[in-house]
Protein backbone atom coordinates (compact mmCIF):
# COMPACT_ATOMS: atom_id res chain seq x y z
CA UNK A 1 0.00 0.00 0.00
CA UNK A 2 0.99 3.74 -0.40
CA UNK A 3 0.20 6.64 1.27
CA UNK A 4 -0.75 10.20 -0.64
CA UNK A 5 -0.04 13.70 0.82
CA UNK A 6 -3.66 15.43 1.04
CA UNK A 7 -1.64 18.62 0.42
CA UNK A 8 1.95 19.20 -1.64
CA UNK A 9 5.01 20.28 0.55
CA UNK A 10 6.74 22.65 -1.70
CA UNK A 11 11.24 22.28 -1.18
CA UNK A 12 12.16 26.17 -1.69
CA UNK A 13 15.46 25.94 0.11
CA UNK A 14 17.15 24.61 3.32
CA UNK A 15 15.11 21.11 4.12
CA UNK A 16 15.23 17.79 5.80
CA UNK A 17 13.40 14.95 5.23
CA UNK A 18 13.43 12.03 7.78
CA UNK A 19 11.74 8.29 7.52
CA UNK A 20 11.78 5.72 9.60
CA UNK A 21 11.39 2.35 8.29
CA UNK A 22 11.81 -1.89 8.23
CA UNK A 23 11.98 -4.19 5.98
CA UNK A 24 14.17 -7.27 4.83
CA UNK A 25 13.59 -6.53 1.27
CA UNK A 26 16.66 -5.54 -0.61
CA UNK A 27 15.31 -4.84 -4.17
CA UNK A 28 14.77 -0.96 -5.33
CA UNK A 29 12.17 0.34 -3.22
CA UNK A 30 10.69 3.90 -2.81
CA UNK A 31 10.23 5.62 0.27
CA UNK A 32 8.37 9.06 -1.02
CA UNK A 33 8.08 9.48 -4.95
CA UNK A 34 6.35 12.45 -6.24
CA UNK A 35 3.02 11.78 -7.19
CA UNK A 36 2.90 14.31 -10.50
CA UNK A 37 5.90 13.44 -12.54
CA UNK A 38 9.04 11.62 -11.76
CA UNK A 39 10.90 14.58 -10.49
CA UNK A 40 11.95 13.64 -7.52
CA UNK A 41 11.85 10.64 -5.39
CA UNK A 42 14.24 8.77 -2.87
CA UNK A 43 14.41 4.74 -2.75
CA UNK A 44 17.08 1.99 -1.06
CA UNK A 45 18.90 -0.39 -2.98
CA UNK A 46 20.80 -3.74 -1.29
CA UNK A 47 23.93 -1.12 -1.44
CA UNK A 48 22.67 2.41 -2.27
CA UNK A 49 20.27 4.64 -1.19
CA UNK A 50 19.48 6.70 -4.39
CA UNK A 51 17.31 10.23 -5.07
CA UNK A 52 15.93 10.93 -8.72
CA UNK A 53 16.00 14.38 -8.42
CA UNK A 54 15.02 16.43 -11.78
CA UNK A 55 15.25 13.28 -13.46
CA UNK A 56 19.11 12.83 -12.07
CA UNK A 57 20.23 10.48 -9.95
CA UNK A 58 22.48 10.76 -6.97
CA UNK A 59 23.68 7.92 -5.36
CA UNK A 60 25.02 7.13 -1.91
CA UNK A 61 26.51 3.63 -0.71
CA UNK A 62 25.27 2.38 2.78
CA UNK A 63 28.36 0.80 3.37
CA UNK A 64 28.82 -2.38 6.49
CA UNK A 65 25.43 -1.05 7.74
CA UNK A 66 22.61 -3.68 7.13
CA UNK A 67 19.19 -1.56 7.30
CA UNK A 68 17.48 -4.80 5.55
CA UNK A 69 17.33 -6.34 8.72
CA UNK A 70 13.88 -6.00 9.81
CA UNK A 71 14.42 -3.28 12.20
CA UNK A 72 13.70 0.04 13.10
CA UNK A 73 15.81 2.23 10.89
CA UNK A 74 16.29 5.74 10.15
CA UNK A 75 17.14 7.76 6.75
CA UNK A 76 17.54 11.41 6.80
CA UNK A 77 18.22 13.89 3.51
CA UNK A 78 19.03 17.14 4.56
CA UNK A 79 19.50 20.04 1.78
CA UNK A 80 21.75 23.01 2.98
CA UNK A 81 21.90 25.44 -0.38
CA UNK A 82 23.09 22.82 -2.65
CA UNK A 83 24.46 20.58 -0.87
CA UNK A 84 22.73 17.21 -0.29
CA UNK A 85 23.86 15.20 2.75
CA UNK A 86 22.27 11.32 3.53
CA UNK A 87 22.14 10.05 6.74
CA UNK A 88 21.44 6.23 7.64
CA UNK A 89 20.87 5.85 11.58
CA UNK A 90 22.35 9.14 12.21
CA UNK A 91 25.69 8.53 10.07
CA UNK A 92 26.50 10.28 7.19
CA UNK A 93 26.67 8.65 4.08
CA UNK A 94 28.21 11.63 2.47
CA UNK A 95 26.91 14.84 0.28
CA UNK A 96 26.51 15.66 -3.17
CA UNK A 97 26.00 19.17 -4.99
CA UNK A 98 22.96 19.18 -6.97
CA UNK A 99 20.45 21.43 -8.05
CA UNK A 100 17.19 21.27 -6.32
CA UNK A 101 13.86 21.12 -7.07
CA UNK A 102 11.71 23.61 -6.39
CA UNK A 103 8.28 22.37 -7.25
CA UNK A 104 5.76 21.45 -4.96
CA UNK A 105 5.49 18.17 -3.99
CA UNK A 106 2.14 16.03 -3.84
CA UNK A 107 4.41 13.23 -2.18
CA UNK A 108 3.25 9.30 -1.96
CA UNK A 109 5.25 7.71 1.18
CA UNK A 110 6.19 3.89 0.00
CA UNK A 111 5.53 4.51 -3.94
CA UNK A 112 5.61 7.07 -6.59
CA UNK A 113 3.11 7.76 -9.65
CA UNK A 114 5.12 6.14 -12.30
CA UNK A 115 7.66 4.22 -10.61
CA UNK A 116 6.60 0.04 -9.67
CA UNK A 117 9.14 -0.08 -6.99
CA UNK A 118 6.45 -0.28 -3.89
CA UNK A 119 8.00 -0.56 -0.30
CA UNK A 120 8.09 -4.20 0.74
CA UNK A 121 8.09 -3.07 4.60
CA UNK A 122 6.75 -1.03 7.12
CA UNK A 123 7.42 3.19 6.71
CA UNK A 124 6.27 4.23 10.53
CA UNK A 125 7.37 7.51 10.66
CA UNK A 126 8.03 10.66 7.77
CA UNK A 127 9.11 14.40 9.25
CA UNK A 128 9.69 17.45 6.59
CA UNK A 129 11.35 20.08 8.48
CA UNK A 130 11.14 23.54 6.16
CA UNK A 131 14.53 25.36 7.59
CA UNK A 132 14.24 27.95 4.57
CA UNK A 133 12.01 30.48 7.12
CA UNK A 134 12.62 32.78 10.50
CA UNK A 135 11.90 29.24 12.50
CA UNK A 136 12.03 25.45 11.10
CA UNK A 137 8.35 24.18 9.86
CA UNK A 138 7.61 20.87 10.75
CA UNK A 139 5.00 18.36 9.11
CA UNK A 140 5.15 15.20 10.54
CA UNK A 141 3.23 11.77 9.36
CA UNK A 142 2.97 9.04 11.67
CA UNK A 143 1.48 6.08 9.74
CA UNK A 144 -0.84 3.76 11.71
CA UNK A 145 1.42 3.58 15.14
CA UNK A 146 3.13 1.12 12.30
CA UNK A 147 6.08 0.97 15.25
CA UNK A 148 4.21 -1.34 17.62
CA UNK A 149 4.89 -4.35 15.32
CA UNK A 150 8.52 -3.36 14.89
CA UNK A 151 11.48 -5.75 16.76
CA UNK A 152 13.67 -3.19 18.23
CA UNK A 153 16.67 -5.02 19.65
CA UNK A 154 18.26 -8.08 20.36
CA UNK A 155 18.32 -7.80 24.24
CA UNK A 156 15.96 -6.19 27.18
CA UNK A 157 17.45 -4.41 30.29
CA UNK A 158 17.11 -7.49 32.03
CA UNK A 159 19.24 -9.95 30.06
CA UNK A 160 20.46 -10.97 27.11
CA UNK A 161 16.18 -12.60 25.89
CA UNK A 162 14.72 -11.49 22.52
CA UNK A 163 12.19 -8.95 22.71
CA UNK A 164 9.82 -8.89 20.07
CA UNK A 165 6.87 -6.63 19.40
CA UNK A 166 7.09 -5.22 22.86
CA UNK A 167 7.06 -8.68 25.02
Amino acid sequence: SAYEMAAPITLTGDFEIEIEFSTINTANQIFLGDSNVTSMYFNIGSTKIEIWVANVNIKFTIGTQTPHDGKLHKVKYKLTGTSLEVFLNEISLGAQTIIPYTGANNFIIGNSNVADFFFDGIIANVKFTDQSGASDVITTFNLDQATANIEYSQENVFGSEEVVNGD
